[in-house]
C-alpha cells in the first residue's frame, strides 16, 4: 500500500509540474490539455490498483 501511495504522489507531482511549465511557457503549449491526460492516467492507475486489491480480498 505504501508503494501505491508513493506512485500516486509522484504521478501527481509530475502532472502538476507539466501543468505549471505549460502555463508559464506561453499560450501555444498550454492549448494542449495536459491536465486532462494527467488526470486520466492517474484515474486509470487508481482503478487498476483498486481492482488488484479487490481480487486479493476474495
Amino acid at each position: 500500500m505504501r508503494i501505491w501511495l508513493i506512485k500516486v504522489a509522484v504521478l501527481s507531482l509530475v502532472g502538476m509540474m507539466f501543468y505549471q511549465l505549460a502555463r508559464m511557457s506561453g499560450v501555444g503549449l498550454y492549448r494542449f490539455p495536459w491536465e486532462i491526460f494527467a488526470s486520466l492516467g492517474m484515474a486509470s492507475y487508481v482503478l487498476k490498483e483498486v481492482a488488484k486489491l479487490s481480487k486479493r480480498r476474495k
